[in-house]
C-alpha cells in the first residue's frame, strides 16, 4: 500500500505553525540548559564522552526542525528531494542516538553481564538497520497550488509502520530491563523515586510516544502524517532524553563533590604558621 496524498489546505497551515512552535520550544530548551553546559567551561573540567551524544542528539533535532522550516509558508527554498533526504537522515539519527543514551542508562544500573550487553547491542543494531531501510530515494515535486512538496512515489506504509513498531518494541524492552535491573521495592516512596528520579518515567514517555506514532501510521497514513506528527514526537523524545541526561550528570557530580571537598577547618595549618606558633612564647 503506497503513501497517499492529502490535498487539504488546513493541514499544511497547522504544519507551518507547528514548525515555528517546535523551533521556539527547542530554543527555549537550549536557553534553560545553558547553565549545565557552562559548568564545564567555568570549572574547566574535562567533558564526559557521553556529552557528545547529548550534543549530537540536539544538533540533529535542530537540523530536522530547520529542514521542516525551509519550505514553510509556500516558499520553495530548496529542492523537495533535498529536504526529504535531510528529514530521513536526521529522523534516524535522533531516534538512534536517543536509544543509545537510554541504553547506556540501563547499562549503568545493571551488572553489565555479557547477556545484558549483548541484548542491548542487538536491539541497537536492529534499530539502526530498520531506520536505514526507510532511506529511499525521494521523488517529490513542488505543488504551487498546495504550496508544499508532494510525493510522486515514496516509502510504502508497511515500511514506515515497521519502523515505528520496532522502535516502540525497542523502547519497551528497555523499560522492562530497567525495571528488572533497578529492582524496585513495593513501597510507594521507592516507586516514586524510580519513576520520577531514576528515569523510568522518561522510558515510559518515550515508549508511549512511539506507540502513538505506530497507531497513527496504522489508521491514517498520507504524505503529511510524518511531517506533521514526527517532528513533534522527535522533539518530545529529545527533550525528555537530554533532560534525563542532565539530571543524571548533576546527581553524579553532587555525589562526587562532597568527597573531594576539604573543609577549611580540617586543613592542616601551613608549615610556616606552625613554626611561628612554636617559637611564640606562651
Amino acid at each position: 500500500m503506497g503513501v497517499q496524498t492529502d490535498n487539504s489546505t488546513s493541514v499544511p497551515e497547522y504544519y507551518n505553525a507547528q514548525a515555528i512552535g517546535l523551533f521556539g520550544l527547542f530554543f527555549w530548551e537550549v536557553v534553560v540548559t545553558i547553565p549545565f553546559e557552562w559548568t564545564f567551561v567555568r570549572r574547566r573540567r574535562r567533558p564526559r564522552w557521553s556529552l557528545v551524544l547529548y550534543t549530537g542528539c540536539r544538533i540533529f533535532l535542530l537540523l530536522h526542525i530547520l529542514s521542516v522550516l525551509i519550505n514553510v509558508f509556500g516558499h520553495d527554498s530548496i529542492p523537495c528531494n533535498t529536504q526529504q533526504w535531510l528529514l530521513q537522515v536526521t529522523t534516524s539519527l535522533v531516534i538512534w542516538i536517543s536509544g543509545l543514551m537510554l541504553s547506556l542508562r540501563v547499562l549503568a544500573v545493571s551488572s553489565k553481564t555479557d547477556s545484558t550487553t549483548g541484548l542491548i547491542g542487538m536491539n541497537l543494531a536492529g534499530l539502526l538497520v530498520v531506520n536505514v531501510l526507510t532511506w529511499r530515494t525521494p521523488d517529490k515535486v513542488w505543488n504551487s497550488d498546495l504550496a508544499r512538496c508532494v510525493p510522486q512515489t515514496g516509502v510504502h506504509k508497511d515500511m514506515i509502520l515497521a519502523q515505528f513498531i520496532y522502535t516502540f518494541i525497542f523502547y519497551l524492552v528497555l523499560v522492562i530491563m530497567f525495571i528488572i535491573k533497578s529492582q524496585p521495592k513495593e513501597t510507594l516512596p521507592e516507586i516514586q523515586k524510580l519513576v520520577l528520579q531514576d528515569g523510568l518515567g522518561i522510558f515510559v514517555l518515550v515508549t508511549f510516544i512511539f506507540l502513538i506514532q505506530a497507531v497513527i501510521t496504522c489508521i491514517w497514513l498520507n504524505d503529511l502524517v510524518n511531517v506533521v506528527f514526527l517532528p513533534l514526537a522527535l522533539t518530545i523524545v529529545t527533550i525528555a532524553v537530554t533532560r534525563s541526561y542532565v539530571y543524571e550528570v548533576r546527581k553524579s557530580e553532587a555525589t562526587r563533590t562532597p568527597a573531594r571537598r576539604i573543609r577549611p577547618a580540617s586543613r592542616p595549618p601551613p608549615s610556616s604558621w606552625r613554626k611561628s606558633t612554636a617559637m611564640t612564647p606562651v
